[in-house]
């Protein structure tokens, strides 16, 4: 896309609940960026919904509207999929891409966007908004500078996944999801798993690990990596309970050094929960984040120790709300759009990574003996 200083035109493809709540209102708050002039949603209902909430807006059920309205860019906010067959006939409109995570829970879908985006000369950007948290940021810097003496990485993760966390957010007809949208899911996650996986094992491939941790996988595993670590190949265990709705894995990537992740889905809390701990031989330092749809960041709390194990340094560190992952993943896209500059974004390689990973915990679960 050539440098520009005028909004970039702009097409939402899926007037789902992540697009009320993130993309469409968080656009409407970056004029200079981007100039929102199309809505793609397949379901007639839906769409005929949009077009009386967004009467200056083109809307439709297919992305001709979005080629008709002068769209040079779009989100695509549909369930994953459809991603596939959205973000390639975006490329081949010549339209630089957004895709929400997960980018698809099929590898051969990803490698057919990966062809095409090579085909197009366009960088489809993953929708992997906590990396665009500074406190995330700061944090994958921290465990890059002190992988040396790093000796543990443990996430957790506490997820209401309620209508409330919501409800304040989006239309209330969209505040529950669509039930034969999740039943496709599901046709196409058997398909993708075959016949003989356990239902508990296809809901944690779908939602704990496919849904969620995914963005915990990819922050750990990028971090890792810029060190020369590695998680691929080196899962000690993996397990799920409820059901498919709580999942614990953990990996040893070298004989020093331990990472664990735990997902549980506790519909009756009030609020989610999510943290990010490292410990090295002198320091521990622990990222919090809130819900994605808060309008605020993370924060850092770091406490670091002495030889004589006294505490050196202990402090908080908050970046402020309007750093909100949703709002500073579209702000780094559009400079990225606009200038080529910016920060480097996350994309489809990395999304191919991640699910290599969420494979491999998906295999040792379906190898486990049935409960």
């Amino acid at each position: 896309m050539a440098s520009t200083s005028a909004p970039i035109p702009l097409a939402v493809v899926g007037a789902g609940r992540v697009a009320y709540a993130a993309h469409i209102p968080l656009t409407c708050k970056l004029p200079r960026d981007f100039r929102l002039v199309a809505i793609v949603e397949a379901d007639p209902a839906r769409a005929a919904a949009a077009a009386e909430r967004h009467p200056d807006v083109t809307v439709g059920t297919d992305l001709e509207c979005a080629v008709r309205s002068g769209a040079r860019a779009i989100i695509c906010a549909t369930p994953w999929p459809s991603h596939s067959e959205v973000v390639v006939s975006a490329l081949k409109e010549d339209m630089a891409v957004l895709c929400e995570k997960p980018v698809s829970l099929d590898a051969a879908d990803i490698d057919r966007m990966r062809e095409c985006e090579q085909a197009a000369g366009h960088q489809v950007a993953v929708g992997y908004m906590k990396r665009h948290d500074p406190a995330v940021r700061a944090f994958m810097e921290l465990v890059r500078a002190e992988q040396a003496s790093l000796r543990s990485l443990t996430v957790t993760v506490l997820d209401p996944n309620a209508p409330h966390q919501l409800a304040h957010l989006v239309p209330a007809d969209l505040a529950v999801s669509s039930t034969a949208s999740g039943d496709a899911v599901q046709r196409i996650v058997n398909s993708i798993l075959g016949p003989h996986v356990t239902p508990s094992v296809r809901t944690a491939f779908m939602h704990p690990l496919g849904g969620s941790l995914v963005h915990q996988i990819n922050i750990v595993r990028m971090a890792l990596e810029a060190g020369g670590v590695h998680l691929a190949g080196t899962l000690e265990h993996a397990t799920e309970w409820m059901e498919g709705r709580a999942v614990r894995c953990s990996w040893l990537p070298s004989p020093s050094l331990s990472v664990h992740m735990t997902y549980v889905r506790v519909s009756e809390h009030l609020s989610y929960h999510e943290e990010i701990q490292m410990v090295t031989d002198r320091s521990r330092i622990t990222l919090r984040l809130p819900s994605p749809y808060q309008a605020s960041a993370g924060t850092l709390l770091v406490t670091r120790f002495s030889g004589d194990s006294t505490v050196r340094e202990r402090r908080t560190w908050a970046p402020g709300h309007r750093y909100q992952g949703f709002y500073r993943q579209l702000v780094h896209w559009g400079e990225s759009l606009r200038t080529r500059e910016g920060p480097p974004l996350p994309g489809l390689a990395e999304a191919a990574a991640d699910l290599r990973l969420i494979n491999e915990a998906v295999a040792h679960l379906a190898a486990r003996p049935c409960r």
